[in-house]
This record gives C-alpha cells, structure tokens and sequence, in this order.
C-alpha cells in the first residue's frame, strides 16, 4: 500500500500551491491601477509568469519526489523522475491574459472579480502542471499506469468519475484538469497499491449507475444528491 502520509503529504503540497497561487496573484492584482490596466499589463503579465514559473518549480520538483519515493518502496530500481519545465510558454501565457482579463472589457461594466477569478484559476492549472507533467512522463517510460486522487469535500462530479476509474491513465489519455482543480495524480506500481479513496469511489460509481445508461448523468444526479454539488 502506498503510505498514508506519504499520499497525505503530496495532496498538502497540491493543495498548498494551489492556495499560494491563488493568494499572490490576489495581492499583484491589488497592486494594479485596475482603471488603466493597459498601462499596467506588463507588469501583470511579468507578475503572473513569475507566479506561475516559481510555484511550477515547487510542484514539479515535488512531483519526482513522490514519484521516486514511490518506486523505491515498490521495490523498483528506476531512474530517478525528471521535474518537468515550469515556465509557461509565451504563447499561453497571452491567451490566459485575454482570456482572464475580457471581463473587464464588457460592454455593460467591468468586471474585477470575475477577472480575477479568471486568472486565478488559469494560474493554477498552469502552476500544477508540472507536477503533473513529471509524473505522467516518468510514468510513460516507466510502463506505469497512475490514477487520480481528489481532495475535498467539494471535489466535482467529473474529477471524482475520473478518480473512481482507478490506475488506468496514460498519456495516452486525455485528462483534463479545470481551473482551481486540487486533485492530485498518483503511480501505482502494483494494483494493492491503488488509494482506498479510489477503490471506495469505483464501488460508488458501481452502485449509483447500475441499470442507467446515461451513466454520467447518474453519477452527476448522485453527487448532487449526496454531496450538494452542481454543474
């Protein structure tokens, strides 16, 4: 089994850069003359690839960590993981900086706090990549499958579908993580060491979709339902 603090500690980290993000980024707005934004954008958007680069940094470097912790107790002797890049490309960084900041261009009114919003949530996804990246990689050369593990009691109905399929993603799959996302990304190198949130969530998905064959909308229904949580 993997550990129970071990696991606990890297859902802490996940959780912790995602609060950090959430908070810098809340202080740099602050620091903006919001009614000339435009003269202010380069300093946003240095303020917003430093966040995220920095942060990036944290998540990635704790990624291989856990990653090769893990292998090491699995009893695998694998190369050590590699922390993937940080830096969010130029490109990327441009679109999450119109994207976030459209609110504020709407014809009936700024909008602050849905910008802010807006960029928050993109910083974070973007400053958890990393991480994310870096074990998915080392996973791929390591012939590893790994499974999602979610965080809180207001862990959406999508994200906790995905966590209750088990260790079954690869690269190959297209998992998509949304903005403000906290679910973290485990290996398992052995099926016993599948999460027991995992396990008890397949069972949940089992029971609340039975005999539906819109089995998504069965399991939207059943979270709603058990866990106060919409779409």
């Amino acid at each position: 089994m993997i550990p129970a603090s071990l696991l606990a500690r890297h859902l802490r980290l996940t959780k912790g850069v995602s609060k950090s993000v959430r908070r810098e980024i809340e202080i740099l707005w602050g620091q903006l003359a919001l009614a000339d934004l435009r003269g202010d954008y380069r300093k946003l958007e240095a303020g917003l690839a430093a966040i995220i680069e920095i942060h990036g940094e944290i998540a990635a470097v704790a990624a291989a960590d856990f990653y090769d912790e893990l292998a090491r107790l699995s009893g695998r002797n694998l190369e050590p993981a590699i922390a993937a890049a940080s830096a969010l490309p130029k490109d990327r960084l441009s679109s999450l900086l119109d994207w976030g900041l459209s609110p504020l261009w709407e014809e009936d009114g700024p909008r602050e706090q849905a910008a802010l919003g807006r960029l928050q949530g993109g910083a974070i996804r973007a400053a958890l990549a990393p991480g994310r990246q870096t074990i998915a990689r080392a996973s791929e050369r390591d012939g590893v499958k790994w499974a999602v593990v979610p965080q809180g009691g207001d862990t959406c109905a999508y994200c906790l579908m995905l966590a209750s399929r088990g260790a079954v993603y690869s690269p190959e799959w297209d998992v998509k993580y949304h903005d403000f996302c906290q679910c973290a990304m485990t290996p398992v190198f052995d099926k016993k060491d599948l999460p027991a949130v995992n396990q008890e969530l397949r069972d949940e998905w089992d029971e609340a979709t039975r005999g539906h064959r819109d089995q998504l909308g069965a399991w939207k229904e059943h979270i709603a339902a058990t866990r106060g949580i919409f779409e």
